[in-house]
């Protein structure tokens, strides 16, 4: 049988903000390398939120269309975030996801952020495993 272990199913994370970083420049990264959302990191490493593209709309709107700057990635992003060990099984994260709002998780390993799975990911590992039993 194929790993259920959310390691192995989880996606690369190609970007992560500083809480401090200013939410234009923020929102400007996210469209350029057309990601729906990122990780917001502190200085000592610790996940301290998800900026996604949802806070990206109220930061937005509230600039003017970026005509000016609205204030830093704190300010917006979103502190529910729901963060996973990279041992946990993916059919419980899929039965989770299931009944959350939550599009996307943060995957730890031993408190270090190595990925993300969101429900792409989730509804491809099914299948893999699904062709595996």
């Amino acid at each position: 049988m194929r790993s259920t272990a959310v390691k192995d199913h989880i996606s690369k994370i190609h970007l992560v903000f500083n809480p401090d970083m200013d939410v234009t420049n923020a929102i400007n990264k996210l469209v350029e390398l057309k990601i729906n959302a990122a990780p917001v990191v502190n200085d000592q490493g610790d996940v301290v939120g998800l900026l996604t593209e949802r806070d990206c709309l109220s930061a937005a709107l509230k600039s003017g269309y970026f005509a000016e700057s609205v204030g830093k990635v704190s300010d917006f992003m979103s502190k529910d975030v729901r963060l996973i060990e990279a041992d946990e099984s993916i059919l419980h994260v899929a039965e989770q996801a299931e009944h959350e709002r939550l599009k996307q998780y943060l995957v730890l390993d031993e408190n270090r952020l190595i990925g993300y799975l969101g429900h792409h990911e989730i509804l491809k590992a099914l299948i893999v495993l699904r062709g595996a039993v």
